[in-house]
């Protein structure tokens, strides 16, 4: 780990979106290496996604020649891909929450604990993003109240053990009262991944080329990805302080 000392928790009945995403990021350079890892795999997809664009001639040719083959083998790397963002997810908030607590962030436990939940949030994922298609192809507002309603429904899965729709639940529960705060987080988040990637993408295009800009990209990604998951992590613990009243150690008790 590093020397950089991971921000205070907030007192109850506080919950800021400035503060929020500030302790994620001291949370991030409290062990860079860890989460950086995590996020490099779980941007992965995005990786290959631009190496086929590359060469999408041959991606074609491939699709032509025997499109059963190329539909099943796509369809596992996608799979797969989307198996190891699962597990990197739960990966990162065990780290994130033994890092509030000032306690080590090691491999063994980590994975330990995000396989011990892994298909309840695969079950987790695929409701709460079917949700999310569904209410933005109705209209775009509901899509972005459910978006907001079930921020928290990854952490809640995880450290409260609870079952897919008891998460969404208790995610919409946590979140009354302060979704526009969490949207505020959410278009921040976004807003800087597009302006910093882009600005990123431009300037490596011209110094480096093609292929500088794609892993200027890559490393773009994996940053966001590791940061993302660590903002969830503290804006769940944030709600329970405020909602509950209890303290980091008992929300994170399930890691012991």
């Amino acid at each position: 780990m590093t020397d950089i000392p991971v921000q205070p928790v907030l007192p109850a009945g506080e919950f800021r979106v400035g503060q929020a995403l500030s302790r994620a990021f001291s949370i991030l350079f409290g062990d860079f290496a860890k989460f950086f890892l995590i996020g490099l795999v779980t941007a992965l997809p995005s990786m290959v996604n631009t190496i086929y664009s590359g060469s999408s001639g041959n991606v074609a040719r491939l699709a032509r020649a025997n499109p059963g083959s190329f539909f099943l083998e796509s369809a596992a790397v996608v799979i797969l891909f989307f198996l190891i963002y699962l597990l990197s997810q739960a990966v990162t908030l065990y780290g994130a929450f033994q890092l509030m607590r000032d306690r080590p962030f090691t491999w063994g436990p980590a994975f330990s604990r995000g396989l011990a939940r892994f298909f309840p949030l695969l079950g987790l994922y695929v409701c709460v993003g079917l949700g999310i298609l569904v209410a933005m192809l109705a209209l775009i507002v509901p899509g972005i109240i459910l978006a907001t309603s079930l921020y928290v429904a990854v952490p809640v899965c995880v450290l409260e053990q609870a079952g897919v729709f008891h998460s969404m639940g208790r995610s919409a529960e946590l979140t009354k009262g302060h979704r526009w705060r969490i949207l505020g987080i959410l278009l921040l988040v976004i807003f800087g991944n597009v302006l910093g990637g882009g600005l990123l993408g431009a300037v490596l295009g011209v110094t480096t080329g093609l292929m500088g800009a794609a892993i200027g990209g890559f490393i773009w990604n994996a940053l966001v990805s590791a940061y993302s998951a660590i903002v969830v992590a503290v804006a769940y613990h944030d709600l329970r302080v405020l909602k509950d009243g209890i303290d980091i150690d008992r929300i994170a008790a399930v890691f012991d």
